[in-house]
Protein backbone atom coordinates (compact mmCIF):
# COMPACT_ATOMS: atom_id res chain seq x y z
CA UNK A 1 0.00 0.00 0.00
CA UNK A 2 1.36 3.58 -0.67
CA UNK A 3 -0.15 6.71 0.15
CA UNK A 4 -1.10 8.78 -2.86
CA UNK A 5 -1.87 13.39 -2.20
CA UNK A 6 -4.75 14.20 -4.54
CA UNK A 7 -5.69 17.61 -5.39
CA UNK A 8 -8.85 19.16 -7.55
CA UNK A 9 -8.16 22.18 -9.92
CA UNK A 10 -12.07 22.88 -9.51
CA UNK A 11 -12.45 24.08 -5.71
CA UNK A 12 -9.16 23.28 -4.47
CA UNK A 13 -9.80 20.47 -2.08
CA UNK A 14 -7.04 18.08 -1.42
CA UNK A 15 -7.00 14.61 0.31
CA UNK A 16 -4.65 11.43 0.78
CA UNK A 17 -5.63 7.92 0.00
CA UNK A 18 -3.96 4.72 0.29
CA UNK A 19 -4.28 2.41 -1.90
CA UNK A 20 -2.53 -0.35 -3.46
CA UNK A 21 0.02 0.78 -6.11
CA UNK A 22 -0.80 0.81 -10.00
CA UNK A 23 -3.83 2.11 -8.42
CA UNK A 24 -5.58 4.17 -11.64
CA UNK A 25 -6.20 8.08 -10.13
CA UNK A 26 -9.57 8.94 -8.98
CA UNK A 27 -12.23 10.13 -11.72
CA UNK A 28 -13.69 12.54 -9.30
CA UNK A 29 -13.54 15.39 -6.39
CA UNK A 30 -15.02 13.72 -3.29
CA UNK A 31 -15.86 17.72 -2.48
CA UNK A 32 -17.49 19.09 -5.36
CA UNK A 33 -17.59 16.15 -7.69
CA UNK A 34 -15.61 17.71 -10.38
CA UNK A 35 -13.97 15.55 -13.07
CA UNK A 36 -10.58 16.90 -13.00
CA UNK A 37 -7.91 15.66 -10.17
CA UNK A 38 -4.48 15.49 -10.39
CA UNK A 39 -1.86 13.57 -8.73
CA UNK A 40 0.01 16.07 -6.47
CA UNK A 41 3.97 14.73 -5.97
CA UNK A 42 5.78 15.59 -3.00
CA UNK A 43 9.38 14.83 -2.09
CA UNK A 44 10.37 12.11 0.60
CA UNK A 45 10.17 12.75 4.32
CA UNK A 46 14.37 11.82 4.61
CA UNK A 47 15.87 12.15 8.32
CA UNK A 48 19.12 11.07 8.72
CA UNK A 49 19.77 10.05 12.52
CA UNK A 50 23.38 8.79 14.15
CA UNK A 51 26.97 9.95 13.46
CA UNK A 52 28.05 8.14 10.33
CA UNK A 53 27.01 10.27 7.49
CA UNK A 54 28.03 13.76 9.38
CA UNK A 55 31.10 11.89 10.38
CA UNK A 56 31.95 10.64 7.15
CA UNK A 57 31.17 13.67 4.36
CA UNK A 58 32.28 16.81 7.24
CA UNK A 59 35.60 17.77 8.65
CA UNK A 60 35.78 18.40 12.09
CA UNK A 61 35.52 22.24 11.29
CA UNK A 62 32.15 21.83 9.51
CA UNK A 63 33.49 21.48 5.88
CA UNK A 64 32.04 18.93 3.49
CA UNK A 65 35.71 16.49 2.43
CA UNK A 66 35.27 16.04 -1.43
CA UNK A 67 35.84 12.86 -2.08
CA UNK A 68 37.70 10.67 -5.49
CA UNK A 69 34.89 8.58 -6.64
CA UNK A 70 35.72 6.25 -9.43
Amino acid sequence: MAVYEYECPRCGYAWEERLPMGTPTPTHCPDCKGRRVRKVFSPPAIQFHGEGFHVNDYDSHGRRVERATG
